[in-house]
């Protein structure tokens, strides 16, 4: 009798101590679950306004150079997922006074075409300020259905945008002193892009961009390769971790300069650098110049052969 009270006894402790290590069990993995919660953004389910840290080393490349440049990077990162193509046209909208381009900040309705499908946002994007190494961008959920009653708007900028989501878009004008019904289309580009994404513990890490920026009426065109860390880790990782990704992106930027010195840093924005680059002369423009030249010059030279024919036919008679 006394052995099976203890044989009970001993149970009845390895049954609360199991109990006692699944209630740890439970505890450790909530405080896991909640330590997630704070370390990454929280996810509604519909999208909304989001403001990401920005920064990209831009080079332009030399058409001569083009295939080269894509070919040492295709190979010194061979352990990059493969190359993703696609297209994009940017409207740029800006004031009379060109005031976001004389600050090298940009305001664009951006559209990307991809086999898969077609996206669209509006990005507002500043440059560091002060001794800052990165700027901001901040994404705002297209509107896809157009505002009814007093949000409704067919200003160009405007009706793109949520009618809640306007203020916020206000707030960032206000210190350039910017209204945004001011604000109008200015430029439109298109770039074809192909890229690269670099991965480490299976997360995103930096992306290279080459494209191919186009203006039309009249026609420019350029191309850049764009080194970029992934903005999600770069605003929600770790200190340490936002550290080691800036670092390495640098590193990889100076090894592409060195490796091809040709390759000149883009320090314009791409909505300033095209638009200084439409004050010259297109080069069709300039290569209908030099054919009206080309033409005229034959012209007088066909009319002086035919001026000393007739006048040689003259002097026979």
């Amino acid at each position: 009798m006394a052995q099976s009270y203890k044989t009970n006894k001993r149970a009845a402790l390895l049954f609360n101590f199991r109990k006692y290590l699944l209630c740890m069990g439970l505890l450790g993995l909530f405080g896991l679950v909640s330590g997630l919660a704070w370390s990454l953004p929280a996810n509604t389910g519909k999208r909304t306004t989001q403001f990401f840290t920005h920064f990209t080393y831009r080079f332009l490349v030399p058409e001569k150079l083009a295939l080269q440049v894509w070919q040492y990077l295709e190979k010194q990162h061979a352990a990059a997922l493969p190359a993703t193509e696609d297209q994009t046209t940017d409207f740029y909208f800006d004031d009379e006074a060109g005031t976001l381009k004389k600050q090298q900040i940009m305001l664009r309705h951006r559209i990307i075409f991809s086999r898969e499908d077609r996206k669209e946002r509006i990005q507002l994007i500043f440059p560091p300020s002060g001794s800052a190494e990165t700027g901001r961008i901040i994404v705002f959920r297209h509107n896809r259905k157009p505002d009814k009653g007093t949000g409704f708007t067919t200003h160009p900028l405007l009706k793109l945008l949520r009618n809640k989501d306007r203020p916020v878009l206000d707030s960032l004008l206000k210190p350039l002193k910017i209204a945004p019904e001011k604000l109008k289309p200015v430029l439109e580009i298109t770039e074809t892009r192909r890229q690269l994404q670099l991965q480490k513990n299976q997360s995103a890490w930096v992306v290279f961009t080459f494209t191919q920026l186009r203006s039309a009426a009249p026609e420019y065109e350029f191309q850049e390769i764009q080194i970029s860390p992934d903005n999600k880790l770069l605003t929600f990782g770790p200190e340490e971790v936002k550290k080691q990704l800036l670092f390495e992106t640098q590193q990889i930027a100076r090894n592409l300069q060195n490796q091809f010195p040709e390759l000149h840093a883009q320090t314009q924005t791409e909505y300033a650098a095209m638009q200084e680059i439409r004050q010259r002369p297109s080069p069709a423009h300039t290569r209908s110049k030099a054919l009206f030249g080309l033409g005229l010059l034959v012209f007088i030279i066909v009319l002086f052969v035919f001026y000393k024919f007739r006048k040689n036919r003259k002097a026979e008679f």
